[in-house]
């Protein structure tokens, strides 16, 4: 609170103690309260909004979609838009820039957003950029995305029918989840996998290893680092781009993805390592998605109703080797009705994507649940009415693919005797203190200062066990960065 605030507050609290018998001031003091923390609140966040703006320009990669086009996402906060120039063969050139700006960010302080920058140039296999005001020239790699074979009238022979994009995975301690999601996919008919890794503990990443190892070139784990930040700013809502990064970056790793993914995967779930798809008949997804595109031929975007499992995990959270991880639970799933979910979740949907085809030309088909649905299967759950549990209904989880799940887990010998120690209370902790961090966007005890900003920046000094989890090395390229280098020759 500010002293101004703290003053009328006291005074409210002398002055009801005085007249504490007269009812019309219990109305107004019910009103007063909320009104002196507003106070206090909208007070620390007009301030913040007074700091200076942030005027970095995050680049990551490019990616060429033709021979005359390339497409890259960066990070740049919106409170002061810069130009973003690259070097053609005649001279510096302005990047076309769009922002991929989501509703729910617009009435935080999440300023630094991604945006799409579009270059017309032609083939390279890097690409030069600047913003006006930097001092240096910055070098970025560019990916192929082009088609690999020609496209006629026939079918165009895409290396994987069915990929996984798992948005940013943060602070994950949950090492049995990632075993639970590889070996689901695997078991559905997926054969190509993007996971964004921010950071995870010791025994998740020996995990993602052992299954990099097992799939080849079809695991791709993308490091998804903090945007750089000198040391003595960080945490600094007025001089650290990380505090005003909504989540991960999320939007900006889902929209890397779609186009690292482009004409080498047809059907792209976009989902969270702990969410399976639910179908009406048994057999691999790829061919039900299939039968599904062609009744919506002009479908870039299959929307899928998200749905809340209950599971009973506790057989699960006690293990120390994964030879001891149980996949018959998935029997037991139950699904819980609509209306005992927060509104917020229980409306939710879910997309499958063609990576290739553009939603603004392509439609979207929003597909029945009784045909395809997402199923969330929280492992750490909160307290539920016993109603909710009693009205619930039985998942029906393809029991081919539960059974095929466990017998191909018996063959992954150099993962089954791995020691993980105990892992676990790391794990529901820091699940706790993120939601909690998330749930509060106005916190006193954490926000106070840091504005209002569901970024991981600003939860994570709430940790109690960050020193458990690895963070990916910096991967971002500040193109506005105006540091000098000393010139040695004269």
């Amino acid at each position: 609170f500010t002293f101004t605030s703290w003053l009328i507050c006291l005074g409210l609290f002398i002055f009801r103690k005085i007249l504490r018998f007269s009812h019309a001031l219990v109305g107004f003091g019910l009103l007063f309260v909320p009104i002196c923390f507003m106070r206090s609140e909208f007070d620390q966040l007009f301030r913040v909004r007074g700091s200076p703006p942030l005027s970095g320009i995050y680049v990551y990669n490019a990616f060429r979609i033709s021979d005359t086009e390339i497409r890259l996402f960066f990070m740049h906060s919106t409170d002061e838009m810069q130009k973003l120039q690259f070097l053609d063969t005649d001279g510096w050139k302005s990047v076309e820039i769009t922002c991929v700006c989501p509703l729910s960010t617009l009435i935080s302080q999440c300023s630094v957003e991604a945006h799409l920058g579009i270059i017309r140039a032609n083939s390279s296999s890097s690409l030069t950029l600047r913003a006006p005001r930097s001092t240096v020239e910055r070098e970025i790699d560019v990916i192929d995305v082009r088609p690999k074979h020609e496209m006629e009238n026939r079918e165009y022979p895409y290396d994987h029918k069915l990929g996984v994009c798992v948005q940013p995975v943060y602070y994950h301690a949950d090492w049995p989840v990632f075993i639970q999601f590889f070996e689901y996919w695997m078991a559905a008919g997926a054969t190509k996998f993007y996971i964004y890794l921010h950071s995870a503990t010791p025994q998740v990443r020996k995990v993602l290893h052992y299954y990099s190892k097992l799939l080849g070139a079809g695991l791709e784990i993308i490091p998804w680092s903090d945007l750089p930040v000198s040391p003595k700013d960080r945490g600094d809502f007025s001089r650290d781009p990380n505090t005003r990064v909504f989540r991960a970056g999320a939007y900006a790793a889902i929209n890397d993805c779609l186009l690292r993914s482009r004409w080498n995967v047809k059907f792209l779930a976009m989902l969270d390592v702990d969410e399976i798809i639910l179908a009406d008949s048994p057999g691999s997804l790829a061919r039900r998605l299939e039968k599904v595109s062609n009744s919506n031929p002009f479908a870039a975007t299959f929307s899928l109703e998200w749905r809340y499992g209950v599971v009973e995990m506790r057989n699960n959270m006690r293990i120390r080797t994964p030879r001891n991880l149980s996949f018959d639970l998935l029997n037991d799933v139950k699904v819980l009705p609509i209306d005992n979910v927060m509104f917020d979740y229980g409306r939710l949907r879910k997309i499958i994507q063609r990576p290739e085809r553009n939603p603004t030309t392509y439609e979207t088909a929003e597909v029945n649940s009784s045909v395809l649905s997402v199923l969330h299967l929280r492992r750490f759950n909160s307290r539920r009415s016993t109603s909710a549990i009693d009205n619930s209904t039985p998942a029906n989880i393809d029991h081919g693919i539960i059974n095929k799940i466990t017998a191909n887990f018996r063959n992954r010998s150099g993962l089954l005797d791995i020691d993980m120690g105990y892992w676990w209370r790391t794990a529901e902790q820091t699940m706790s203190e993120l939601e909690a961090c998330r749930k509060h966007p106005f916190n006193l005890g954490t926000r106070i200062g840091k504005g209002h900003c569901r970024s991981l920046a600003n939860c994570e000094p709430t940790l109690s066990s960050g020193e458990a989890f690895v963070k990916e090395p910096s991967v971002w390229t500040n193109v506005a960065s105006r540091e000098k280098f000393i010139h040695y020759v004269v």
